[in-house]
């Protein structure tokens, strides 16, 4: 079974790249995949931000390096939604509404062919929809590698601050305050920066 699945996840995936590969040449085409890249740029960003809100608990504005790394990080997971979403309804519309393949007589598998589709496309959607609990879990290794992000990039160990121990990293976020994480706690707070005498 599982040898089957993934012959016609196989099937349904080169099948239907040679129908988007010419739409891909309309320009119309061209000129809404920009827009769509645009949209997707934006959806990483602003999914970027809420990890770092979360994580942290302050605005994601005074953190943008780690905005900005996030967002590039984001982007893979950001084009896989898209991807799936415009290939599921693509797919659909060639089956129910405009067949865009041509008919051919040279090559009938009667009903088999659409069962083999209708299997090939659930498989893709599967592993799109356990790609998307991966990224969204954070506690999977993604998440960590997020945290991670936010903390190297942000959060340094030396200081003109004198409020905190050796245990902890500093982030300046601007007005004369600072976000500390502790090490040993691994939590954040945010506290006037005591300037070194």
């Amino acid at each position: 079974m599982y040898i089957l699945l993934t012959i016609f996840t196989i099937a349904v995936t080169i099948e239907y790249w040679i129908l988007i590969k010419k739409i891909f040449l309309q320009k119309w085409f061209q000129w809404f995949i920009g827009i769509i890249a645009l949209i997707v740029y934006k959806f990483s960003e602003t999914y970027a931000n809420h990890f770092i809100n979360n994580f942290v608990g302050i605005d994601p504005a005074f953190l943008p390096t780690a905005s900005l790394v996030l967002s590039g990080i984001y982007l893979p997971y950001s084009w896989l939604l898209s991807i799936s979403a415009f290939l599921t309804i693509f797919i659909f519309i060639n089956w129910f509404f405009i067949p865009l393949e041509k008919n051919t007589d040279n090559k009938k598998l009667g009903n088999w062919k659409y069962m083999a589709r209708f299997f090939g496309l659930m498989v893709v959607l599967i592993i799109v929809q356990k790609s998307i609990v991966f990224f969204q879990d954070e506690k999977s290794i993604f998440g960590d590698m997020s945290k991670q992000v936010i903390l190297s990039t942000e959060y340094f160990k030396k200081s003109q601050c004198d409020n905190f121990s050796q245990f902890e990293l500093s982030a300046d976020i601007g007005r004369g305050y600072i976000s500390i994480f502790n090490t040993n706690t691994q939590k954040f707070r945010t506290e006037k920066c005591i300037i070194k005498n």
